[in-house]
């Protein structure tokens, strides 16, 4: 029965362990087009596990044009323009709320803003709660959830957006990124570091049922 409820708990904890998105960080990708802003910097980019909008509109950094300043996690970022949009698939649970988690940064001197969404298959995703960094929440009960946030408010340094959202049905999700004010580049915003996971009471009201329905077998056996 010990070894039962250790692999119970291995089970519900490894998914908030691994997170959703894969290669939340940029890391691996490769240059498919030339030029650059800053070096080391390469335009039009094929980052590994992302589907984009347009490839011309995100610079992959490992330091910046505008002040040549770290990325948050690991050793690369994004710099997103021209309203354009990358995105990623993931599978979520019926009433399971998850935890999205992203840094961003702007260039000096511009209006630097991202609008992040999930958008389900089937089903209602709602907004929970915006836990970190502001913004505003659209089209909560409905298929796609928006939040659109003030931008980060200083250059050159890294801000925390985080929000929950719940899912009404066990289907497939796509998280998507968004430069969020249309121009010609001067609504430039970086990004780094996402993760989705599911929040952690979720996983421990899980286990409970889990166990609780392993216990109930095993005392009808005895």
């Amino acid at each position: 029965m010990a070894a039962i409820l250790a692999i119970v708990g291995w089970a519900c904890v490894a998914p908030c362990s691994a997170g959703l998105i894969s290669n939340g960080s940029f890391e691996n990708g490769m240059a498919i087009g030339g030029g650059g802003l800053a070096t080391p910097t390469v335009q039009q980019v094929d980052i590994v596990d992302w589907a984009w909008g347009d490839p011309s509109n995100f610079d992959w950094y490992a330091s910046s044009a505008w002040g040549e300043f770290n990325p948050q996690d690991g050793d690369k970022y994004l710099l997103c323009s021209n309203r354009w949009i990358s995105s990623q698939d993931f599978a979520v649970s019926a009433g399971t709320t998850y935890i999205v988690d992203y840094y961003t940064s702007k260039r000096n001197d511009v209006v630097s803003q991202l609008e992040s969404s999930i958008a389900v298959a089937s089903g209602t995703v709602t907004g929970v709660e915006v836990l970190a960094g502001g913004g505003i929440f659209g089209g909560s009960g409905t298929a796609t959830l928006t939040l659109t946030a003030p931008g980060s408010p200083t250059k050159l340094s890294w801000t925390l957006q985080r929000y929950s959202f719940t899912t009404s049905e066990s289907t497939t999700a796509t998280f998507k990124i968004t430069s969020a004010v249309s121009g010609n580049g001067s609504n430039d915003a970086y990004i780094d570091s996402v993760t989705l996971v599911p929040e952690p009471g979720t996983l421990a009201l899980l286990a409970t049922g889990l166990i609780g329905l392993l216990c109930y077998a095993w005392r009808k056996r005895r």
